[in-house]
């Protein structure tokens, strides 16, 4: 299951481009919820997980843990659905996205100058609530908005799944795509062609590679897949 987005060939957004087309192609070629992987593909699952701690340490090392321990465990439906429900627990007092990553994000776009009500020239313009595709950012009237968000058809997609795992499978894609979002934000603020340095782009690589992670401390994580 891929999602779709068909972005703009003519939009220019400057240096950044050939980046942000990269991004997009990475996030949309993601197979999501689907067993079977190739035979190296929990290696570089890690090794795509190692490195974007590397680099989020090194612009953001309180947020960060010096060491971590990450454990790969393989399941089905059941095993996904409780681990949603461990990170999600009121009772946890970790949340990386929250914690971790968007801190790490909000505090590049500042030191870079970025802001998305400065994003206008790259917007397109929503007349009549209509919104038109293809491009990163809408704006409609003075506000300016994300308009990158892939459809996933769920229900379509993984047939007649009890609700949990439909639940549990949604939100999961809500949270993922903090990190696709946060890596095009990375590179609008870095203005940089090269993706090399951006540390959500390995994250999408964990995803490529069929496994999605589960921090459940500041230093402990799981890269689950489904077998």
């Amino acid at each position: 299951m891929r999602s779709r987005f068909d972005l703009d060939p003519s939009q220019d957004y400057g240096e950044p481009t050939p980046a942000i087309r990269r991004i997009v192609e990475a996030w949309t070629a993601v197979d999501w919820f689907a067993p079977g992987r190739e035979s190296d593909a929990g290696f570089r699952a890690r090794r795509c997980f190692d490195e974007h701690h590397r680099l989020a340490r090194t612009h953001l090392p309180e947020a960060f843990g010096e060491r971590i321990a990450v454990w790969t465990q393989l399941g089905g439906w059941e095993e996904f659905v409780s681990l949603c429900e461990r990170v999600r627990s009121p009772s946890s007092r970790w949340d990386w996205k929250y914690a971790a990553l968007k801190p790490l994000c909000h505090a590049h776009s500042q030191a870079k100058g970025w802001r998305l009500e400065d994003q206008k020239p790259y917007a397109r313009t929503v007349e009549n609530q209509a919104t038109p595709g293809g491009a990163l950012f809408l704006h409609f009237g003075a506000q300016v908005m994300w308009a990158f968000n892939p459809p996933l058809d769920l229900e379509a997609a993984l047939g007649k799944r009890p609700a949990r795992d439909l639940e549990a499978a949604r939100w999961y894609l809500g949270y993922a795509h903090m990190d696709v979002t946060h890596a095009l934000e990375w590179q609008l603020a870095e203005q940089s062609a090269r993706v090399e340095g951006n540390p959500f782009v390995p994250l999408l690589g964990c995803y490529a590679a069929g496994f999605f992670p589960f921090s459940l401390a500041r230093d402990e994580l799981i890269l689950f897949a489904f077998e």
